[in-house]
Formats: C-alpha cells, sequence, structure tokens
C-alpha cells in the first residue's frame, strides 16, 4: 500500500507543531526561572554591598528593578546602579 506524499507532509507538519507548541511551553518557564535566580543573587549581591557600605555611611537600594539589573549584568549591573545613585 502506498502512502500519498501530502499525507507524509501533513504528518510530518504535524509533528512539527507539536514539537513547537512543546517549545513555546517550556522555553518561558526557563527563562522565568532564570530571571528570577538572577534577581536573587543581584539582591544578595546589592545586600552585600550595602553592609560593606554601611561602614562608610554609604548604601545602594534594593527593589526589584535593581535587583535584576545586578543580577543580570552581574558585577557592572551592581556598578550601573551605584553610578544611577550618584547621577540621580
Amino acid at each position: 500500500m502506498r502512502v500519498p506524499w501530502p499525507v507524509v507532509l501533513a504528518f510530518g507538519a504535524g509533528l512539527g507543531l507539536i514539537w513547537l507548541l512543546g517549545r513555546l511551553f517550556l522555553v518561558p518557564r526557563r527563562f522565568l526561572w532564570r530571571l528570577f535566580t538572577s534577581a536573587v543573587l543581584g539582591g544578595i549581591c546589592l545586600w552585600a554591598v550595602n553592609l560593606i557600605g554601611a561602614r562608610w555611611n554609604y548604601s545602594l537600594p534594593v527593589n526589584p528593578l535593581t535587583a535584576l539589573c545586578a543580577g543580570l549584568l552581574g558585577l557592572p549591573g551592581v556598578g550601573l546602579v551605584a553610578a544611577l545613585k550618584q547621577l540621580l
């Protein structure tokens, strides 16, 4: 029995669509998890700067935006927050 090509192509397109939908539901969860962990690590880094800076009466604001900035950019993000504090 021969299988017509349109059926084979439709089957392949269906498999591709299932794969694409699976990726669309999986990737945002990973991205949000990475974003959350980065924000927590940024908050910890900002807390450490505030702990050390308390000796010289220096502190950086700790809020979700500064934590995300520090978390995504790392140490340069903390430097960016410090520079923005001085400018604003």
